[in-house]
């Protein structure tokens, strides 16, 4: 028997795969289609990555591009809409002579890249083969080094690295003398970050008095907002830490029994010095000290294990037996007991004398390091030189410093 075909049925039918048909098409004209473009504009420090984006772009909440390196991947993102398909990003602060690899990527709730492209950065333009910092500092701030340091009675200025060996002057002052109270001597800057209020903080010297000033980025202006010292007698290389309880100290020097380095409380502010407390930590007592004048300065302080750690230089700056040694303590109301084995950084080898005056830092794996001076060369001092080294802290509280990797920062264009 012949059955009957339903007509009705097979259109139904036709219109149900037709809809589907559509509403497939439909689904793929809207899905992201990410795309890197590549890179141009490559300098020894700069490259400006390029994206494409093609589809529904209403629910995209970022896009941008992924810089890659070893093992370190940093996001460039912009939130806002994105105006026609293609983009660009300009990234700043490469290291020269160095390979890269990134892609461009969108956030629509699900993450879309395009393909891995990569580019190598040119090499550097050799300035100088040496930093010109004496009292240095560096601060480690969101994948940029900053180093500061006396250099110029007009003010402080500040260098920029990403890898400690090769840095960039900034073209303006970190902190312009028009800007704070003095009008010469800006000695021993060092810089600390609070993301309470997202401030940076500039501790500094000024015609032999310690100030503050503050600024809403590394790289200045830093500016005091009442051009006054933080304390009415003269005092120098002052140092902020921050105890596990979040009170803030500074550390300092003052001309007492030649120079000692004394602490006090400060205030909230991070700007105002509570007299009453202060308290005297360290003094050149020990031969090493006073082989040229007696004097204790640039004061660096940390904690680790549960004791504190105060490193220092002792002796006239301009002596070739200028040198650091450390002290510790159980708490900083505590006296502070120096190390027997001080000095621990001390004329390191042939080409370096006068090591000295500089601070512990972080580097971006997280471990300690020491910036210090040197004098420009064994015969002569100025203008003197920023050096970078590794520093330990052992299972038995002991400092070393490590002689045998020290890093000659070089500057370039």
């Amino acid at each position: 028997m012949k059955r009957k075909t339903n007509k009705s049925s097979w259109i139904s039918l036709l219109l149900l795969l037709y809809f589907f048909s559509c509403q497939g098409e439909e689904d793929a004209d809207s899905r992201l289609q990410v795309t890197t473009l590549g890179a141009a504009g490559i300098t020894s420090t700069e490259a400006a990555c390029k994206g494409r984006i093609v589809g529904k772009k209403e629910n995209i909440s970022a896009y941008g591009i992924e810089l890659i390196h070893g093992n370190d991947t940093v996001a460039h993102r912009r939130t806002n809409n994105l105006s026609g398909d293609e983009f660009i990003f300009k990234i700043p602060e490469l290291i020269p002579a160095t390979s890269y690899q990134f892609r461009a990527f969108a956030d629509d709730g699900t993450m879309h890249y395009g393909d891995i492209m990569s580019f190598t950065t040119a090499q550097p333009k050799i300035i100088a083969s040496h930093i010109p910092l004496a009292d240095p500092f560096i601060l480690y701030h969101e994948g940029i080094y900053y180093a500061y340091g006396t250099n110029s009675d007009d003010g402080i200025p500040v260098y920029t690295s990403r890898d400690l060996t090769l840095w960039k002057r900034r073209p303006t002052l970190a902190l312009a003398k028009e800007n704070s109270y003095g009008d010469r001597w800006f000695w021993a800057p060092e810089v600390c970050y609070r993301p309470e209020n997202k401030t940076f903080y500039l501790f500094y010297s000024a015609e032999e008095h310690i100030c503050a000033a503050t600024s809403n980025s590394p790289l200045g202006p830093f500016k005091q907002a009442l051009q006054q010292p933080m304390r009415e007698e003269k005092s120098i290389d002052n140092t902020l830490f921050i105890d596990d309880d979040g009170k803030p100290y500074l550390f300092f020097v003052r001309f007492t029994n030649g120079n000692a380095i004394w602490s006090a409380e400060l205030e909230n502010d991070w700007l105002s010095v509570r007299e009453n407390t202060l308290k005297m930590c360290v003094e050149a007592v020990s031969g090493w000290e006073r082989i040229q004048a007696k004097v204790a300065e640039g004061p660096s302080v940390t904690k680790q294990n549960g004791l504190y750690y105060l490193l220092y230089s002792a002796n006239d700056y301009q002596s070739k037996d200028y040198a650091v040694g450390y002290a510790a303590a159980s708490s900083l109301t505590d006296s502070w007991k120096k190390a027997p084995e001080n000095p621990i950084l001390h004329k390191p080898n042939e080409e370096l004398a006068g090591t000295g005056h500089g601070a512990m830092f972080k580097d971006k794996d997280g471990n300690l390091r020491y910036v210090f001076h040197a004098h420009y060369d064994p015969t002569t001092i100025h203008p003197r030189k920023m050096y970078i080294t590794n520093l330990a802290i052992d299972n038995n509280g002991k400092i070393s410093m490590d002689k045998d990797n020290i890093i000659y920062p070089i500057e370039y264009e």
